[in-house]
């Protein structure tokens, strides 16, 4: 893995997938940037080979998340925001980040209407309410595992559901007390994660 800073680039940094970070020289200074983009190279190379995977606001969740969880900090590019303030004259980030991992960002806002980015930081808030509530590495373990196991990844309301059903199901299995607390961040957050359980016992009593 190498690291190229483009004078030429604007504003951005991407992951190349011939194994390259290239960063704009101006967020050079900001090591979230630098996460990021690394944490898109472990996800996308974690999935299934082969796979080509669009990027979602699941993964960009992660993508902020992972790098804050590790700084121990839900504030994400504290370093990126007066530059990006100062490149287009105008206080894009007022209040000093990029995105806050603290937050009530829902996550049934249509895809259409926002940025996976900005859809994303509600993924991350779930991810970062469920450290809060089982620790720092079972959180960072777990949701890895819901990314690594998922049969898709997207950002239709199934593929999203899905997600958080997958997650919900390891914290069920590893931390059985938290279950209920769990299924309430994403319930808080628009996405009905108990429907299927509902439906389930619903057939059981049927066929009783």
């Amino acid at each position: 893995m190498t690291i190229f800073i483009d004078p030429k680039l604007k504003d951005n940094a991407y992951y190349d997938t011939s194994g390259k970070i290239v960063i704009a020289e101006v967020l050079a200074g900001d090591p979230d940037v630098v996460l990021r983009e690394y944490t898109h190279h472990i996800l996308q190379d974690a999935r299934p080979k082969g796979e080509l995977s669009p990027f979602t606001a699941i993964q960009s969740g992660l993508a902020d998340y992972l790098p804050c969880s590790f700084n121990n900090s839900p504030l994400f590019a504290v370093a990126s925001a007066p530059v990006f303030n100062q490149i287009y004259h105008q206080q894009l980030f007022p209040n000093g980040y990029l995105r806050n991992m603290v937050n009530q960002v829902r996550l049934d806002t249509p895809a259409s209407t926002v940025s996976q980015q900005a859809i994303g930081e509600g993924w991350g808030g779930a991810f970062w309410e469920l450290r809060e509530l089982i620790g720092v590495n079972p959180t960072d373990s777990l949701v890895f595992e819901a990314w690594t196991t998922a049969k898709t990844i997207a950002d239709s309301s199934p593929a999203s559901l899905a997600f958080a059903r997958g997650i919900l199901a390891l914290v069920t299995a590893r931390h059985p007390k938290a279950s209920q607390r769990a299924q309430a961040i994403f319930e808080r957050r628009g996405l009905s994660v108990g429907a299927g359980k509902a439906r389930v016992a619903q057939r059981r009593r049927a066929a009783s």
